[in-house]
Parts: structure tokens; C-alpha cells; sequence
């Protein structure tokens, strides 16, 4: 018997995986919460997680040469990010905070990777968000 997910597939980008799919995806994230204002990723961070947000909102930001911070989007309820980090290899591009309570998902980059791989649906997700 497939239960109700937290990564609802609808709240995110892979709206055809199926519920029961998407339970397999949540079986390999950990639960992350975090107050107000919160460094969730900092600049060069050497991670590769990739994080579902599932409750709450957050900014993406960078520091400019003068210290001044740099706001390159607010994240909402069903935004992913860290999904190039996952690929790439590569240190993390900007930091994200958190503007209230937030509550994410959290995924290994090796465990999205399979999952690209293993569910189309994801693959297909992952080409739209970066397109976009």
C-alpha cells in the first residue's frame, strides 16, 4: 500500500511520476527544518544535495565585491535547487536563506542522479528547470 508523500509530485516539477514513485524518491531524503533566516547552502559550498523546499521560502543570493548581498530569486513551496550540483561536480554557485520557517527534503546528488536516470519523469523535469 503506497502512502501520502511530502513530495507531493504536483508541488514540484515532476507532476506525471506517480505517488508511489515519488514515495521510492522520499525514501532516500532526509528531513531538513530551519528557523527564519537561515543559511541553508553557502557560496562554494562543497555539497552535492539536491533540496526540495516543502514548506516556507527562501532567497538565492550572492555577495557582491563590496559585501553587499545580491538577491537573485525568492524560492517558494516546491522549488528545487542544488540540482547542477548534483551533475557538475562543481561548488555551489550562490547561498540560499531561509525568510521563515522552512522545511526541505533533502537528497544525496548520487541519489538524484539514479533517480534521473531510473524515472523519466525526473530527467524530463530536470531539462525543463534548466531550460528555464
Amino acid at each position: 500500500m503506497v502512502t501520502d508523500c511530502e513530495l507531493d509530485p504536483s508541488n514540484f516539477a515532476f507532476s506525471n511520476l506517480s505517488n508511489e514513485d515519488a514515495v521510492r524518491l522520499e525514501m532516500c531524503c532526509r528531513k531538513n527544518t530551519y528557523k527564519p533566516y537561515s543559511t541553508v547552502i553557502s557560496y562554494k559550498d562543497e555539497t552535492s544535495n539536491v533540496w526540495f523546499l516543502l514548506k516556507g521560502r527562501a532567497r538565492v543570493q550572492l555577495k557582491t565585491p563590496k559585501g553587499k548581498e545580491l538577491v537573485l530569486c525568492l524560492m517558494e513551496v516546491g522549488d528545487v535547487f542544488g540540482e547542477m550540483a548534483a551533475f557538475d561536480d562543481q561548488s555551489r554557485s550562490a547561498s540560499i536563506t531561509t525568510t521563515e520557517d522552512s522545511e526541505f527534503r533533502v537528497m544525496h546528488g548520487n541519489d538524484f542522479q539514479r533517480a534521473a536516470t531510473q524515472y523519466p519523469e525526473v530527467a524530463n523535469a530536470l531539462h525543463s528547470m534548466l531550460i528555464n
